[in-house]
């Protein structure tokens, strides 16, 4: 039962959601707003109402509450100043909580996934935007301005239109910057170095001016130590003279093998014996010496090759000459979608083609796919609204049967025969004719209560999308809209795909599954297992060999095939989300959504590539070809 009397003295608390039964009381149910509160009500007949502290509310059937305010302490390193210094950063973000009911039901989307939202769960949302938003500050100012200057005025309009878009997705608004602290301990380090070579420099001089006055008031004794180092250097010449006298009897009064044994440098001196042996062979000799270098030169590059190959796990792989390659690499940035060409040599960072719908009014795009129909490539786009059908420079929208409350968008869209399907959580299978013409609701009753439903993708005539806990197929062919499902996931299905005779998903909990096809009440344990949610799935074949690749924010991206013992990790300094990948690249987007990591399949310890976009990419799809 949920502890609504608690709620107002728990700091690490900031929202909570209640059912009616958790109000006190036997029969007449009241809630009471506690001071410094808001409340989000769901009344009978779908009517919704937000209440100010203090106020109070007998009609309701669930709810929330939500501090007015919340306050985040954070320390990060925010990159690097103007003159390449790293630089540190501690703050107080101050956010109040919007009091409109749209916004409210927009942090309780956003946050309220378990019932309840803490501190620590807030400022793990904002961090990232934070993180960016302070290394494009940074970055335009030097060390010494961050950590000597007072920087609040800057950086509260900084940080206030940096913050927007997380402040509108989550329904709160940037109130305060609070006693912002840079600190560098390079530019510390640097500082004490300048105040210390100063510092050494002034002993210095005034070491020379006392040099130089002893010199003038003691001229006998400067004439004495002349002196006494010219008896030296006479002494010294003496000795080696000797020594070389005493190497040339032993060597039988050869003067060059005496004067190579004077020499202080070892490696020049076997150098030097070494030619001397060598004048001193047979032709056959010196030639068998050749070879026998040329035998450990070869010897030492087996070894380096050797070397190089053990850093790979798993398998040695090779490129093959029949793998995919990458056509265009698609990121879903805003209200664009910008293609690119990892493979080109030069400006690979720079779009090939950008496809914009700015002036659509279908809202933020969600995802991206490209289909061919009518032996043409179209870019199809999923929005907040609908989906977008593009080819060149002509645009067809295609809006949804009702335009759904919240902000989210169509997560997935495919082509068959004639037709457009896409999936979204709030509206369902959504069917278009792709000549144009009005959407209709699939399988509206078998999805009815089934939860987020994703994915969307036609192999062989049969549809396949996830609902719930379930991935589930249509026959397209014959028209039948009783769906066949893969049941066996103990968690809601994140993301799926179909590869040969297999549907292969992950789930929220981390976990993944697959089935046969012909038997979809039979989900094998696929035997990796992550600590976060699958965020992306998808299959590729690697130097021939096929591979599922896993996306689920970790610091890898895991290429794997567990039935023929096949893993391979792909590292990166940032947590990783979305994937995709063909046979030269796979690519990976930074939980932040700013950067498009590109590893070379064979070689795992770092990308080949980033590219870096100016706004969060929201999905990434990658259309090979031979």
């Amino acid at each position: 039962m949920t502890d609504i009397a608690a709620f107002a003295d728990a700091d690490d608390l900031f929202a909570l959601q209640f059912q009616r039964s958790d109000l006190p009381g036997l029969i007449s149910k009241k809630l009471t707003v506690p001071a410094g509160s808001l409340a989000l009500v769901y009344a009978e007949g779908d009517e919704i109402k937000v209440l100010a502290a203090g106020e109070e509310c007998t009609d309701m059937t669930k709810g929330m509450l939500v501090k007015q305010g919340i306050e985040l302490d954070v320390e990060l390193e925010s990159g690097r100043s103007s003159d390449g210094l790293p630089v540190t950063v501690k703050l107080q973000l101050a956010l109040a909580t919007r009091d409109k009911a749209l916004d409210l039901g927009q942090l309780e989307q956003s946050f309220l996934r378990d019932g309840k939202a803490t501190r620590e769960e807030v400022r793990t949302l904002f961090l990232p935007y934070l993180q960016d938003a302070l290394r494009f500050f940074v970055g335009e100012r030097a060390a010494q301005d961050l950590v000597e200057k007072d920087q609040r005025s800057a950086l509260d309009g900084h940080l206030g239109k940096q913050l927007e878009k997380p402040c509108f997705e989550t329904g709160l608004q940037l109130t305060e910057v609070r006693h912002p602290r840079f600190r560098s301990e390079s530019y510390d380090e640097r500082r004490a170095a300048d105040e210390e070579a100063s510092a050494e420099a002034q002993r210095l001089q005034r070491e020379e001016e006392l040099a130089e006055m002893r010199k003038q008031l003691d001229r006998k004794a400067l004439l004495a130590d002349l002196e006494l180092k010219d008896e030296a250097n006479r002494t010294r010449k003496e000795q080696r003279l000797a020594r070389y006298e005493e190497l040339r009897s032993k060597m039988g009064d050869d003067d060059r093998k005496a004067l190579i044994m004077m020499l202080d440098d070892d490696a020049k001196r076997a150098e030097l014996i070494r030619e001397l042996i060598e004048q001193d062979m047979t032709p056959e000799q010196r030639s068998q010496l050749k070879v026998s270098e040329m035998e450990s030169a070869i010897e030492e590059r087996l070894k380096e090759m050797q070397a190089k190959l053990a850093n790979l796990t798993g398998s040695v792989a090779l490129s093959r000459e029949n793998d995919s390659v990458t056509r265009r690499v698609l990121c879903v940035v805003g209200k664009r979608v910008l293609a690119f060409d990892p493979k080109t040599n030069l400006h690979p960072e720079v779009p090939k083609e950008v496809y914009d719908t700015d002036e659509g009014g279908l809202g933020y795009l969600r995802s991206v796919r490209v289909e061919t129909i009518d032996g043409e490539d179209y870019v199809l786009c999923g929005a907040q609204r609908g989906i977008y059908k593009v080819h060149g420079s002509q645009r067809v929208e295609f809006p949804f049967p009702h335009e759904p409350s919240g902000k989210g968008g169509a997560n997935a869209v495919c082509y068959f025969d004639g037709h457009i399907y896409a999936t979204h959580s709030e509206v369902g299978l959504v069917e278009w004719p792709a000549a144009g013409g009005p959407g209709r609701v699939l399988c509206g009753d078998a999805l009815d209560g089934a939860g987020s439903v994703r994915g969307a993708q036609v192999v062989k005539g049969m549809l396949y999308f996830s609902a719930g806990n379930e991935v589930l197929s249509l026959d397209l062919a014959t028209g039948n809209e009783t769906p066949l499902r893969y049941r066996g996931s103990d968690d809601s299905i994140t993301s799926f795909t179909v590869y040969r005779d297999e549907v292969v998903a992950g789930n929220r909990s981390g976990k993944l599954y697959r089935w046969k096809l012909s038997d979809p009440n039979s989900p094998e344990s696929f035997g990796v297992m992550k600590k976060n949610p699958i965020f992306m799935l998808r299959n590729t074949e690697i130097a021939g060999q096929p591979y599922f690749v896993i996306g689920s924010k970790d610091f890898t991206v895991t290429a794997c095939e567990p039935k023929k013992d096949l893993y391979r990790d792909y590292q990166a300094r940032e947590e990783v989300r979305w994937v995709d990948a063909a046979g030269d690249f796979v690519f990976g987007v930074s939980r932040s959504g700013y950067k498009v990591f590109c590893w070379d399949p064979l070689r795992q310890s770092e990308p080949k590539l980033t590219i870096r976009v100016s706004d969060k990419v929201q999905d990434l799809f990658v259309l090979r070809e031979s």
